[in-house]
């Protein structure tokens, strides 16, 4: 959901486990840089921070796009949980990005 021209909120399906929900959501910024965007947490408030890059580089008559992403997931839940919790996100939010790269690459391709 975009909330300014450069600022995007992003919100997942809540996980449950166990009687205890985690939503994991975050807003990042996107700015301009050589061959390609930045990607950067637009809040360091937040839970779960994402940053990252889009990279064009020049590839014969047209070009690679390189996605790389670096997403830290704080969990707010007690150790034992969190240890339970932790892989089912990781595992959603890889889904979730291997989604997005897709989509990327279907709508560039």
């Amino acid at each position: 959901e975009a909330q300014t021209t450069h600022e995007f909120f992003w919100e997942f399906t809540p996980l449950t486990y166990a009687g205890k929900t985690v939503v994991i959501h975050f807003s990042t910024s996107f700015s301009p840089r050589p061959n390609g965007l930045q990607v950067a947490p637009a809040s360091k408030e937040r839970e779960t921070l994402l940053n990252g890059a889009w990279v064009l580089t020049p590839a014969s008559s047209d070009c690679t796009l390189t996605l790389s992403f670096d997403l830290e997931l704080n969990i707010p839940l007690p150790s034992l949980m969190r240890s339970m919790i932790a892989p089912l996100a990781e595992k959603e939010l890889k889904t979730l990005f291997d989604q997005y790269a897709e989509n990327v690459t279907t709508h560039f391709a």
